[in-house]
């Protein structure tokens, strides 16, 4: 079980300076929610225990171990505590999850494609290994990183979180860090994003925080 905690406007208040995001998620269609110790065993049995939250879609069934707890609705569902009670740490993690339903805003999507077609070439490279290794079986490789790259660089570049959030390592983000140059090797900042995708990514920050 789970409990519903939407009607305290936590996803309002996640999303208030992103209006764009009102394209896909509102208060009739997403709620929060909390597990509770019998829901958090299941997700231990499952091998879950240290995830952070699930953003559930609608559509998502989950399995027969772990259904979805609201079928037909997104569920932002939180297994950290700590985390959900924290507002900074809770609204940052709504609103970085909500960028996985942004895809279906087309705006939204096609920046996010732009975004997509211009890596550096060492990074394209280090995805590709790594697409090797992990890719599940007749996965190309752009889908294996539009389900589990894109994404992740994405949620980096638009943390809202401070540098101090993150420096007090309650919320762990290294691709906020690399895109900040926190992150250094051979004394010099270790840097993913080429400058396209910077371009990209200031035009997503302007289109998400722009009122429909």
């Amino acid at each position: 079980m789970t409990k519903d905690i939407s009607k305290t406007n936590v996803i309002e208040d996640a999303l208030k300076e992103y209006p764009a995001m009102s394209k896909v998620f509102n208060k009739d269609n997403a709620q929060v929610s909390v597990a509770d110790d019998k829901r958090l065993e299941k997700l231990k049995a499952v091998g879950g225990e240290n995830r952070i939250m699930e953003t559930w879609f609608p559509d998502d069934e989950g399995s027969p171990d772990f259904p979805n707890p609201t079928p037909g609705k997104f569920n932002f569902e939180f297994y950290n505590k700590d985390v959900y009670n924290d507002p900074k740490l809770r609204q940052a993690s709504i609103m970085l999850d909500a960028l996985h339903g942004m895809k279906q805003d087309p705006e939204y999507s096609k920046l996010r494609e732009r975004f997509n077609q211009s890596w550096k070439d060492s990074e394209l490279n280090w995805i590709k290994s790594k697409y090797v290794k992990e890719s599940n079986p007749d996965e190309s490789l752009p889908q294996y990183m539009d389900r589990t790259i894109t994404d992740a660089y994405l949620r980096g570049a638009l943390n809202p979180l401070s540098d101090q959030d993150l420096k007090s390592g309650k919320y762990v983000d290294e691709y906020a860090q690399l895109y900040r140059g926190q992150i250094y090797r051979n004394g010099n900042p270790v840097d993913p994003y080429s400058k396209d995708q910077r371009d990209s990514i200031e035009k997503i920050k302007t289109y998400l925080k722009t009122k429909k």
